[in-house]
């Protein structure tokens, strides 16, 4: 059993940015293990491969969440994995499904974009065509959501683009028919996309005009949401992790008619806010399981409350007059065209993360900006298990310098704490090094710290002049 568990161990996949690397003593187990995949075929020596990897990288990060795997093997290595799954040209990426016994190959342009699309074509059905007015009109009455797209023939852009973006959204329900039935449906005779919803107003006619690819998405994410949703865990992925822009509404629970007040001045806005803005309009309950956790993202306030987000949720701004619809009407404006005050939120004093690293707050922050000693600063996200690793390694090399330096070092968490100068996306963890006014950034294209190489670059970037014997000693 011992042996069989090294075994086992040896054969599992090893992961380089979301790919997980096959070879062959560990293919079968792969194959074994997931239904579907994703698997990239490269050489070394290609440089088209080199252009092209990145951009799957990013696709596979984008489907980690979603539990579909993505690996790479090195085609000329193991050119025996290549000819078993007919690869005779790299780069090439293939969709794997029935454990590895079926396959589509990628067609596409070479972008993240085109490999995400890719992807959804095989796991979503996509738009379906029905050519019966009666049994259009059943799909409108027994759908919540359904989008319509009627089309003059398959060589309409528009309809291209419905088609390929209908493979995306998996659990909504979409339809096309090319026969002329707008007049059937009460519909003006250029009307092409519409979606019925048994919620807000509908239907919802996107406008008579070439139908482009962001303002496509848009209605689609928009009109699939029911204004002033209840928050929960896909809303604040989409807030925190997909840059989505949103309206919150925070509320109290505690008085029933301010409460009701404030719904009744947000949600006309939500409703008649243009769908090209791709803004979210959501609410925060008592009842919600994430309220306690959305409340530690805006500290004390007085509630019900009005809140903005936007970069990741990295950027807050709070409505700082009464809940009514005119001042709602204007603090969505303010926001929209970037004239909104930003609401710094602060946590309140951390104790120190260990003897050599203090935990900082947005209360400190300004305190250190022109120290005396230089500083070490490293932004994470307290939402990201992985960037507790990345502390862990910024703690050692603290260990390191710290002592023999007057260089302080700190740590603070970006989703609980805004800055004024600092509105970077913090997937991955940032470093800064703050001295004589300058700063100085420290690259990391992962969340994983090597600490001598960011010993050496504080040595070097920091005003303190270490003594020759320090510079090589290892951590």
């Amino acid at each position: 059993m011992f042996l069989s568990l090294l075994f086992g161990i040896a054969l599992a996949s090893k992961e380089e940015n979301d790919l997980q690397i096959v070879f062959d003593k560990n293919l079968q187990n792969f194959l074994k293990k997931y239904e579907i995949s994703v698997v990239y075929f490269y050489t070394p020596q290609c440089g088209h491969c080199e252009k092209f990897q990145p951009d799957v990288e990013k696709a596979a990060k984008y489907f980690k969440d979603e539990d579909i795997p993505f690996a790479k093997v090195d085609g000329h290595t193991y050119k025996d994995i290549s000819k078993r799954f007919e690869v005779n040209g790299f780069p090439s990426l293939l969709y794997l499904y029935d454990h590895g016994q079926k396959q589509v190959k990628f067609e596409g342009s070479r972008t993240s974009e085109a490999v995400i699309l890719f992807v959804y074509e095989q796991i979503n059905p996509g738009s379906q065509e029905i050519s019966s007015l009666d049994d259009i009109k059943k799909e409108i009455e027994v759908n919540d959501l359904l989008f319509l797209y009627i089309s003059n023939d398959k060589e309409d852009r528009g309809y291209r683009r419905f088609i390929d973006y209908s493979h995306l959204y998996g659990g909504l329900r979409f339809i096309h028919t090319f026969e002329p039935i707008q007049k059937d449906l009460g519909l003006q005779e250029f009307d092409q996309l519409i979606a019925y919803k048994k919620y807000d107003k509908s239907p919802i006619i996107y406008p008579p005009k070439q139908l482009k690819v962001n303002e496509l998405k848009a209605f689609i994410e928009v009109n699939s949401i029911p204004k002033l949703s209840n928050w929960n865990a896909d809303y604040k992925k989409k807030a925190f992790k997909q840059d989505k822009q949103a309206i919150v509404l925070v509320l109290d629970g505690k008085s029933e008619i301010k409460d009701k007040n404030a719904i009744d001045a947000v949600y006309p806005v939500a409703v008649d806010y243009p769908y090209e803005e791709f803004i979210l309009f959501l609410k925060v309950t008592p009842e919600s399981e994430l309220y306690e956790e959305f409340l530690g993202y805006i500290g004390d306030v007085e509630l019900p409350a009005l809140f903005a987000l936007k970069q990741n949720a990295l950027q807050k701004f709070k409505m700082n007059r009464a809940i009514t619809k005119s001042n709602v009407e204007q603090f969505v404006l303010d926001f929209k065209n970037s004239k909104a005050t930003r609401f710094y939120k602060s946590q309140n004093s951390q104790p120190d993360y260990s003897k050599n690293v203090q935990q900082l707050t947005g209360l400190q922050y300004p305190y250190i900006k022109t120290p005396k000693n230089d500083y070490v600063i490293l932004y994470y996200n307290g939402l990201e298990s992985e960037h507790k690793d990345v502390i862990t390694s910024f703690d050692k090399v603290a260990s390191a310098l710290g002592p023999i330096s007057t260089i302080k070092f700190a740590i603070t968490d970006a989703s609980k704490n805004e800055f004024p100068d600092f509105d970077e996306s913090i997937d991955i963890v940032k470093i800064r090094l703050y001295s004589n006014n300058q700063v100085h950034k420290f690259a990391l294209k992962a969340n994983k710290l090597q600490p001598d190489r960011l010993k050496q670059f504080v040595m070097e970037k920091s005003s303190f002049e270490f003594v020759e014997q320090n510079k090589h000693d290892d951590l």
